[in-house]
């Protein structure tokens, strides 16, 4: 009997040991591949949301819908750490980069985005890479009907501004 109740808990041992590596290794491989970009590939885009975002401060007007046909449009896969899970999507965006290369906005030191909601995010200069992108598709579906979403897939998720509104935009002092 005694020996029955040694091997029963071994195995539950094992088990347990087992299931504990299982999920350290997925998690990690998962943080791994957190804010990188894979598969990235030129794309077209037909469906576009009807947005209009103001551009304000040293560079002012607007950026709309028709604009970003003038665009490189970009298809990828990125993960990003939304702040309670690990998800792996497929986009569809512009690089800001391409986006503020049309739109002439070149001499900058920060840019502040603004959400519909008031929430607030700023980049410097050298925040704004090329895994910085306004995002229009998430797995295959518009983000919105009416507004652009922002993500720097090299940063953590407080740098996702849903509901794009306003772009303001600071010049460097000379």
């Amino acid at each position: 009997m005694k020996n029955k109740k040694m091997i029963w808990i071994v195995c539950v041992c094992i088990v347990l040991i087992v299931c504990g590596l299982s999920f350290f290794l997925f998690k990690e491989k998962s943080s791994l591949d957190k804010g990188q970009i894979r598969n990235i590939k030129e794309t077209t885009i037909s469906d576009l949301p009807s947005f209009r975002t103001v551009i304000l401060g040293d560079y002012t007007g607007l950026f709309v819908n028709t604009d970003v046909e003038k665009i490189k449009v970009y298809e990828f896969d990125a993960t990003v750490d939304n702040g309670w899970s690990i998800e792996k999507d497929h986009y569809v965006g512009i690089r800001v980069k391409d986006a503020f290369e049309y739109l002439s906005i070149d001499n900058y030191s920060q840019v502040i985005f603004q959400s519909s909601g008031l929430v607030s995010v700023i980049y410097r200069y050298a925040d704004i890479t090329d895994d910085t992108f306004f995002v229009i598709k998430k797995n295959g579906e518009l983000i919105s009907e009416d507004v652009l979403n922002l993500i720097s897939f090299d940063k953590d998720y407080n740098y996702n501004v849903e509901d794009l509104f306003s772009i303001k935009v600071t010049k460097e002092e000379a």
